[in-house]
């Protein structure tokens, strides 16, 4: 799910139309646009956030489906920040940096 742009609801940003091409290379569905505070209402129950360098406007995705085993995704994230690709990992009250595993928000 993607935020749709304000007062252009059916406006596709460059970033987002990059983010459904590379869904579509690994046979996904493009990802549907929601209402900017519908967007929030469901970000707001994201079980993990992930915090990318990404700078420009728009450049919001939410991804459902994740099944990962907790340990897997750990491993996974420690190996991602280690390669700096990923500033911060929030999963479930457990955030993930660079600098390693620790309890509670940063």
């Amino acid at each position: 799910m993607l935020s749709q742009v304000v007062g252009e609801p059916d406006a596709l940003p460059p970033v987002q139309a990059e983010m459904n091409a590379v869904l579509a290379g690994h046979g996904t569905k493009p990802a549907v646009s929601l209402e900017r505070h519908t967007f929030y209402a469901a970000a707001e129950t994201a079980y993990a956030i992930v915090q990318t360098g990404e700078r420009r406007f728009y450049g919001d995705i939410l991804l459902a489906e994740l099944r990962l085993p907790m340990r897997q995704l750990r491993i996974k994230a420690k190996a991602a920040t280690k390669s700096s690709s990923l500033k911060g990992l929030q999963t479930n009250g457990t955030a993930l940096n660079s600098g390693g595993i620790s309890d509670g928000w940063r």
